[in-house]
């Protein structure tokens, strides 16, 4: 076993659902599919079905920005977290967004912010190549933190995270 924990990027913000065109460039995101087909995640009257949501104007005690990569070379899916307090934004679109804004409001120390233990023990399993990259605000605090499924602690972390990731990565 070795120790495994969170860790943290410096990449850059990206903005609104896009896509990351072959050139590198990003592009607004143009799939007929849903960004929630299949994971079963609600979204009630809130954007979740729209893959073209843009961030709200306005002022937000929550606003993340998530890249979701299912597979190496799969382009990587954008979505939007706006929440004042735990009510979502109409912008939106991350899998269950009344949940994700409640799990943020109440777990944002945890989730983004608490460095892992150096000694922590991780079981050696292989939960899938999904890769996740949270950036922006969670009460005024940065937020820059990445996730994975390369071990039985970064499983545990992904899995943390469901309403704003989806199952698996499979948005």
């Amino acid at each position: 076993m070795t120790a495994c924990g969170g860790s943290l990027t410096t990449e850059p913000e990206s903005r609104g659902p896009t896509t990351e065109t072959p050139g590198g460039s990003t592009a607004p995101a143009t799939s007929g599919t849903s960004p929630t087909e299949g994971t079963g995640g609600g979204g009630g009257s809130n954007s979740t079905n729209n893959p073209e949501s843009t961030p709200d104007e306005g002022h937000f005690n929550i606003e993340l920005h998530v890249t979701v990569t299912p597979k190496p070379g799969a382009t990587p899916q954008e979505y939007i977290l706006q929440c004042d307090g735990t009510a979502p934004s109409d912008a939106s679109n991350v899998p269950e967004p009344e949940e994700a804004c409640a799990l943020v409001e109440e777990s944002a120390q945890a989730l983004f912010f608490t460095k892992p233990d150096p000694t922590l023990q991780c079981t050696q399993q292989y939960g899938g190549p999904q890769t996740a990259t949270v950036t922006g605000s969670v009460n005024g605090r940065p937020v820059e933190a990445m996730f994975a499924r390369t071990d039985g602690c970064e499983i545990s972390r992904w899995n943390a995270m469901e309403p704003i990731l989806g199952t698996g990565g499979v948005l």
